[in-house]
């Protein structure tokens, strides 16, 4: 089983803090619409071409719809191993740990070569919950307190940071 990284998609990925009240009335169309204007963080895509170099697994593990996160991925063109969208797993969503768990089994992760990156507490709290380090990221995260107090295993200040834990947790060299 090859090591690998499971993300959060919204705030840690991407910023779609404007779209935050369509997301939760659910106005998918609506989002759609608006997905060619996001921004992904700095650094993130050149991590997940650094991650796919270092054949780590990337999953994307969100409680958004499938067909927002896969718009999402393909309009970045990034190669992620998988994704558990909110369906996959209703109603035992964040921070039940039946996201990260279907993530495992589905993909075939090994728990101990695997780690997550959330911004809020439910992700750090999941990901716990199913005995997988995780990285709290709190550049833009709505909750830096909850975040932190979640217990996470790292915590990154600005996705430089990230990078550099999971390097760390992966032992890779960050010129491989």
């Amino acid at each position: 089983m090859r090591p690998s990284v499971i993300f959060d998609l919204d705030q840690t990925l991407v910023d779609t803090k404007h779209l935050a009240d369509l997301r939760k009335n659910g106005r998918w169309n609506q989002i759609y619409g608006e997905i060619q204007k996001l921004k992904s963080y700095d650094k993130i895509d050149d991590l997940f071409n650094f991650l796919s170099r270092n054949s780590i697994d990337i999953i994307i593990v969100t409680m958004s719809p499938s067909s927002y996160c896969s718009r999402i991925v393909d309009y970045f063109g990034w190669n992620v191993g998988g994704k558990i969208c909110y369906h996959d797993v209703k109603p035992n969503l964040k921070p039940h740990p039946e996201p990260f768990l279907k993530a495992i089994r589905d993909y075939q992760l090994d728990p101990a070569r695997t780690i997550s990156a959330g911004d809020s507490a439910i992700d750090i709290i999941a990901s716990k919950r199913a005995n997988i380090p995780s990285i709290a990221c709190s550049w833009d995260s709505d909750d830096t307190v909850s975040l932190l107090a979640s217990s996470p295993t790292f915590h990154a200040h600005n996705p430089n940071d990230l990078f550099m834990q999971i390097i760390k947790f992966h032992n890779l060299s960050q010129f491989a």
